[in-house]
């Protein structure tokens, strides 16, 4: 598969949003780090409006602060923003459960929970912390799973803001072994309840995930308090 720099085409402003916004959701650009629009312009070899093009989009999803004769800044996390994100992400996947079991639970949902939670029992049994980084990224696919399974990938489109910022505050600290085991307990408490048509024990599994998962951010703010701002979303 050829590349841009295979292929020597010059990078658009899509382009650009795109690589920045991985290494933010990645944390290989750190929250608090500081860049400017020379080394984005010496980096992908474009003019300053095609970076100001991209850093403006950046802006306007709270992944950048622009700060005038200063530079740019990798935005703090908002514990309240990613709180109201997975609050929002967590109600739509209840909707879909809901709705899956008024009309159709799907036999190729289940398989593909059943999957997705014996991948994350593998990755349990050698928790390094690659392994721990991969749970967390079949962790979030599993519970996607769900939700496309009721709305559409451009409905979803919609919450692509939400999604972002779960995954970067999931991606701060992969170390936390303990609560990933309890993840996937309730996740396999989630594939066992569907599996029996049972609904409310259904619900109320993913509400559990839900709650370590919010409890589990306080820990990680607890950890690393210069990655966070304290201002209010």
């Amino acid at each position: 598969m050829y590349t841009l720099e295979d292929m020597n085409l010059p990078y658009s402003s899509l382009d650009i949003y795109n690589s920045i916004c991985t290494k933010i959701i990645s944390n290989e650009l750190a929250p608090g780090t500081k860049i400017s629009e020379k080394t984005l312009c010496d980096e992908f070899k474009v003019s300053r409006s095609v970076v100001r093009t991209a850093v403006a989009r950046l802006q306007q999803i709270h992944l950048l602060r622009v700060f005038p004769q200063r530079g740019i800044q990798i935005a703090l996390l908002d514990i309240d923003l990613t709180y109201n994100a997975t609050k929002i992400r967590h109600a739509i996947e209840r909707e879909a459960v809901y709705f899956m079991f008024k009309n159709t639970l799907s036999d190729k949902l289940l398989n593909d929970l059943k999957v997705m939670l014996c991948e994350m029992k593998n990755l349990l049994k050698t928790p390094s912390k690659e392994n721990i980084a991969k749970f967390k990224s079949t962790n979030a696919v599993y519970h996607l799973r769900i939700i496309h399974e009721v709305f559409s990938a451009k409905s979803l489109s919609l919450i692509y803001e939400v999604r972002i910022h779960m995954a970067r505050w999931s991606n701060i600290d992969v170390s936390l072994l303990s609560v990933i085991d309890t993840l996937y307990k309730y996740n396999e408490a989630i594939y066992e309840a569907m599996a029996s048509r049972h609904l409310q024990d259904a619900l109320s599994a993913i509400h559990e995930h839900y709650e370590c998962f919010v409890g589990n951010m306080h820990k990680v703010k607890e950890n690393y308090p210069e990655y966070f701002s304290m201002e209010q979303a």
